[in-house]
């Protein structure tokens, strides 16, 4: 039905005012001769927060997330950086699939969007083009995520919640893979389990794998070059081992002419004995990894191990007190 005739809603009308192609409305547009559920221009949705959804509503949220898990995505990854690296799954990825990578490409230092202006307008985009989906798989035009506030105390224990929501820890045994909850890569649930992607996931292992509380190591070399090693990467023994990494390059400022670099591994300094790994080291004790790349380049790299425990209330406000 064309906009502006009688029975077309005012969610219809809007939509093909603003959308790119007609097809991005189909979910506003269905002809149907019932009352839609709800008109997203009349009255928008509003997120809630994530410790107010019922046990059926964060149940249902973890099927969305699972039915774009196996939905074909309405965008692709042809323009990207790595394009011939997501070719291993195909082009376009699933409607989930389709974020992950975006994101960390974001935080490369050719892209640099965590670094400059265009972080708030850019994520503003990705929420935009992630409720897209989810509301064309869903066929619900006022879904709407919820979100967590990691200032409320009250809102971590809902967030990670293993029986109905998106809880399950990583087994520290067997990489970190997450073995339990509703998020098993290979849960014989009939929607497809929660696969994962080497294209994109940079393990070898096709699992999901998440260190709860593991902290991430923030480092920097000589020249003040940004490094980090990732969670699942992370454990109690972290210092004992022969060989620590890998730490990625990371840029602390954009720069669109800067190429990736290879991944760095160091031993252990000993004076890391004395800088136990917990959660109150920090922001104090330093950890010290000295090493060279293959072209025989020197980095020393001076780290710090932050977020092991969740953001507290006054977190915000430290961090744009920053200099």
């Amino acid at each position: 039905m064309a906009p502006g005739k009688p029975g077309v809603s005012a969610a219809c009308t809007k939509c093909l005012q603003q959308a790119a192609k007609p097809g991005d409305c189909s979910v506003y547009c269905a002809t149907t001769t019932t009352t839609p559920v709800c008109d997203p221009y009349a009255t928008p949705p509003v997120a809630r927060p994530v410790q107010d959804l019922s046990t059926e509503e964060k149940l249902n949220l973890v099927k969305a997330f699972k039915m774009m898990k196996n939905t074909p995505s309405s965008f692709n990854l042809s323009d990207t950086l790595n394009a011939d690296a997501y070719a291993e799954r195909g082009d376009p990825a699933n409607a989930w699939d389709y974020f992950p990578p975006l994101h960390a490409e974001a935080t490369t230092p050719i892209v640099g969007v965590h670094t400059n202006w265009q972080f708030q307008a850019w994520h503003r985009q990705i929420l935009n083009r992630f409720h897209q989906e989810i509301r064309r798989i869903t066929g619900d035009p006022c879904f709407v995520l919820p979100y967590w506030n990691f200032e409320d105390p009250a809102a971590l224990g809902p967030l990670l919640d293993e029986d109905v929501f998106l809880g399950g820890d990583g087994n520290p045994d067997n990489l970190y893979i997450v073995e339990t909850g509703l998020l098993v890569t290979d849960a014989a649930d009939g929607l497809g389990g929660w696969p994962m992607y080497q294209s994109f996931h940079g393990a070898n292992d096709p699992h999901l794998q998440r260190n709860v509380g593991g902290g991430i190591l923030l480092c920097l070399d000589q020249n003040g070059n940004g490094h980090i090693m990732d969670t699942t990467l992370l454990s109690l023994d972290i210092d004992t081992k022969e060989s620590v990494g890998p730490f990625n390059y990371r840029a602390l400022v954009s720069n669109k002419s800067a190429r990736p670099r290879e991944a760095l591994y160091a031993p252990p300094d000993p004076r890391n004995a004395d800088c136990p790994y917990s959660t109150t080291d920090y922001p104090t004790c330093i950890r010290r990894y000295d090493t060279t790349d293959s072209t025989g380049t020197v980095y020393n790299l001076t780290c710090k191990l932050f977020g092991t425990t969740p953001p507290q209330p006054g977190d915000t406000e430290k961090c744009q007190n920053t200099p």
